[in-house]
């Protein structure tokens, strides 16, 4: 009997606490956030839920000028988080908030309050961006960067001609680069200035020194170059 009289004062106290107290809970009303609770580094305390999603809206629309850098083939391109239409993902964490201090039992939603009197809460954002505006950036201004292979050709010399080796080029895998680009938005992307790194792939020169049979270097006076020779010579 005294216990239950125990425990039917404590839960009574704490329902004083909560609703009379000076608490984060009295200071705000059931629509309002609780003090002290944060969505992202947006400070929404006090605020509806429509105010909420407001402030975080605007506070990404105010990121639009970021940067965030495009690494290509040990290249550099800025772009800026409005060339990806990046956009707030998760605007739910707003309904959590919102029921942080008014849900579940007393026991719980004094926890709640109390722990919000030393430490603030705060939930985390997540991102998404536009795949439209990616392959934009993708097609446009990073194949920018794509280096064209060098050919197997001749050089002449004062002896003749030389044949010089082709070099591989260097294109951006544009489907990899959007999906890249893309998960990392959604996946790792925390508001700040980013580096991203652009696959790319490598295309092979036409024509090859092994047609040469072997040989890397031939020379060639020039007074007995034919057709036929630079077709033997090149493998075409």
């Amino acid at each position: 009997m005294q216990k239950r009289m125990f425990v039917g004062l404590f839960l009574s106290l704490m329902a004083g606490v909560l609703l009379c107290g000076n608490t984060s809970y009295a200071r705000t009303g059931s629509d309002e956030i609780a003090m002290g609770v944060y969505v992202g580094e947006v400070n929404v305390s006090g605020m509806t839920k429509e105010e909420a999603i407001t402030a975080v809206n605007e506070y990404v629309a105010g990121k639009a000028e970021e940067k965030i850098t495009l690494t290509i083939n040990e290249k550099e391109l800025e772009i800026t988080n409005g060339d990806l239409g990046i956009s707030w993902n998760n605007p739910e964490i707003v309904d959590e908030a919102l029921a942080l201090g008014k849900s579940g039992n007393l026991i719980k939603r004094y926890k709640s309050m109390k722990d919000l009197e030393f430490d603030n809460k705060i939930y985390e954002m997540d991102y998404t961006a536009d795949n439209a505006l990616i392959q934009s950036v993708v097609t446009e201004q990073c194949t920018k960067y794509n280096q064209k292979p060098v050919n197997l050709g001749l050089k002449k010399t004062d002896s003749g001609f030389q044949i010089v080796d082709g070099e591989p080029g260097i294109a951006v895998d544009e489907g990899a680069a959007v999906e890249t680009i893309f998960n990392y938005i959604s996946e790792e992307y925390v508001g700040e200035e980013a580096k991203i790194d652009i696959p790319t792939m490598v295309t092979e020169p036409e024509g090859s020194a092994e047609a040469t049979k072997g040989n890397n270097i031939v020379m060639i006076k020039s007074a007995a170059i034919t057709p036929a020779m630079i077709r033997f010579v090149f493998g075409l």
